[in-house]
């Protein structure tokens, strides 16, 4: 069966904004102006991601509106809505988000960092296919409560490239996570032809710090964000193991996911 392009998949969000979101807005912080900027009108924060959404919130990340651009394809809109949207009202009271993809098993997490196109999401995707719950595609909302670092659940897709054509479409995860989980292993994935087949080694100290710091999801850049972020970064370092999985092109993501899935099934770190 053939699959349906995004465009044939446009349809009507079910969350919008009780008001239009403001048209003139002082844009303050412009990341890219295609892709996403910020700013303030009336009052409130504008962010914007164009041609797909725009939000009013408060100053402290309560949502007030949200209206996605005309013609938007639904799932688009609604993969923003609970990734990037989600972690910039998040960000506003100090809530903290990584770019990652994450699964769970028995109330437990693995979070997968690395750069785009290393494989996050495929490698969710085969993790899922080995019993895991999948928390979240490509962003992460993590909270920190009595018992360490949780993941929350934010999709249920994965976005996958199914034809090696490069372009990338939801595909509806085997399992989908409905609590929150343990943050017991983050495992920095990426690929290196370099390397003769799957290395895995513990990463520490700085090179485990430096991981996490460079997949925190940040709207801004001040020294008081960093500051916040450095604690953040060393208190997940200290509650949790990380590692670096690094593999020539020719190993396949289930020869991965399957080291992954058992070590992630070892008792204690």
């Amino acid at each position: 069966m053939t699959r349906p392009s995004l465009a044939d998949r446009r349809g009507p969000v079910e969350e919008r904004g009780v008001a239009r979101v403001a048209q003139h807005v002082d844009w303050r912080v412009v990341v890219d102006d295609r892709t996403f900027r910020w700013g303030y009108a009336a009052g409130h924060l504008i962010a914007e991601w164009p041609g797909i959404l725009t939000l009013r919130a408060t100053h402290g990340g309560n949502l007030m509106a949200l209206e996605p651009a005309p013609g938007a394809p639904n799932v688009l809109v609604e993969k923003v809505r609970h990734g990037a949207a989600a972690a910039f009202l998040r960000a506003q009271s100090h809530r903290y988000s990584l770019h990652a993809s994450a699964v769970s098993r028995n109330g437990n997490a693995l979070v997968l960092l690395g750069d785009s196109g290393a494989g996050k999401s495929t490698l969710a995707d085969r993790l899922c296919r080995r019993g895991y719950d999948l928390l979240a595609d490509d962003i992460a909302a993590i909270d920190l409560r009595p018992d360490g670092w949780h993941v929350l659940p934010s999709e249920a897709n994965l976005w996958l490239d199914l034809d090696g054509s490069s372009s990338k479409t939801p595909s509806a995860a085997p399992l989908v996570a409905t609590e929150p989980a343990l943050v017991e292993w983050v495992v920095l994935v990426g690929f290196d032809e370099a390397a003769p087949t799957l290395a895995l080694r513990d990463l520490r100290g700085a090179d485990a710090a430096s991981a996490l710091f460079q997949s925190l999801v940040r709207f801004e850049r001040s020294p008081s964000v960093f500051e916040r972020e450095l604690e953040v970064v060393s208190d997940l370092v200290i509650r949790t193991r990380v590692l670096e999985a690094r593999r020539p092109h020719d190993v396949p993501a289930d020869v991965v996911a399957e080291a992954l899935s058992a070590l992630a099934s070892q008792v204690g770190r």
